[in-house]
């Protein structure tokens, strides 16, 4: 992993430090520590999973609009379009 800067760039004492934890009290803390870390992960699946049932039912409900608009569209292209003319408007005929 690249670091993102000099706060990040691993030093001599830190290379030769992350080894192995050197009493039992680190050992205690680390699995403590990677015990949380894993239930937060699977805290975050699950609310992943549960942002994932509602958009697959959002999907679901545009789809069902979608093929009600379709056909209404195809139904609308099936029949002719008859032309709008006022109420008190009248017609006249001429001739030449």
């Amino acid at each position: 992993m690249r670091p993102k800067g000099m706060g990040h760039v691993r030093t001599m004492q830190g290379v030769v430090n992350s080894g192995k934890p050197a009493t039992r009290a680190q050992v205690v803390s680390r699995m403590n520590n990677l015990e949380h870390e894993r239930e937060r992960m699977a805290r975050e699946r699950d609310v992943w999973a549960d942002k994932l049932r509602q958009t697959e039912e959002q999907i679901g409900q545009i789809d069902a609009q979608l093929a009600q608009l379709r056909a209404l569209m195809a139904s609308m292209l099936t029949e002719p379009e008859k032309p709008k003319r006022p109420k008190n408007m009248r017609s006249v005929s001429l001739e030449y």
